[in-house]
């Protein structure tokens, strides 16, 4: 069901986010929330709140000052998905340096840069251009 709540939030952010629209609302669980703070800490959404029995408003990140805005790509499969060790985040991390790659761990949903700093590999979820 992991790859569920994370298609379901990051394909409405595409979708609303090409259509320009202020806000929309989702039905979010505990992995989907954790989803929803860590996209908000890297400016994709402006924030979000409860309109209660689980349901969310988001509001995505426009700004005049910014002309594009960050895109969002999602990679994680039903199966196969793709497990990044600690040696290949480095490289993605040297390749890329304004990127941030979201990666499931044990120890919860961060970025990339995050799992580094806690020496740690993890399943590729998304990335963040």
């Amino acid at each position: 069901m992991r790859q569920n709540d994370y298609l379901q939030i990051i394909s409405h952010v595409q979708m609303h986010a090409s259509k320009k629209d202020l806000f929309f609302t989702i039905r979010a669980t505990g992995k989907g929330l954790a989803l929803l703070a860590l996209l908000e800490k890297l400016s994709v959404i402006r924030n979000y709140y409860d309109l209660g029995s689980g349901n969310y408003r988001v509001f995505l990140f426009y700004s005049r000052n910014y002309k594009t805005k960050r895109q969002l790509r999602l990679y994680t499969r039903k199966t196969n998905d793709l497990q990044l060790s600690l040696a290949s985040l480095r490289m993605l991390n040297f390749l890329t340096p304004s990127s941030y790659f979201v990666v499931e761990t044990h120890k919860g949903l961060m970025t990339h840069k995050e799992a580094l700093m806690g020496r740690m590999g993890g399943k590729l979820i998304a990335v963040v251009l």
